[in-house]
């Protein structure tokens, strides 16, 4: 029985060394949290820049992604009409 308050002590003195090793950790990501929002108001330009190009980039991305479907359904409809379609249509013009 003498070993039970051995392992109380150590388990003790483990929790209190977590404990404050998670007050430090915290301590510090408030302080990187205040850096970033100092250096972010040091810089509102660059913050509005990077989202402007991340939506024109976006944007590309759709209109790319709009003009290779319609690649594909250009091809569907023109593999999908009997040629006397296509050259009565071209007649008519």
């Amino acid at each position: 029985m003498g070993s039970c308050p051995n392992r109380f002590l150590q388990s003790s003195q483990n929790f209190h060394g977590l404990v404050q090793r998670l007050v430090q950790k915290e301590k510090q990501v408030l302080q990187l949290q205040t850096q970033l929002d100092r250096l972010k108001s040091q810089n509102p330009n660059e913050n509005r820049e990077n989202d402007d190009k991340g939506k024109r980039e976006r944007e590309k991305t759709k209109l790319n992604n709009l003009q290779d479907e319609l690649v594909k359904i250009k091809a569907k409809v023109r593999y999908s009409e009997p040629p006397q379609l296509v050259f009565s249509s071209l007649i008519l013009l």
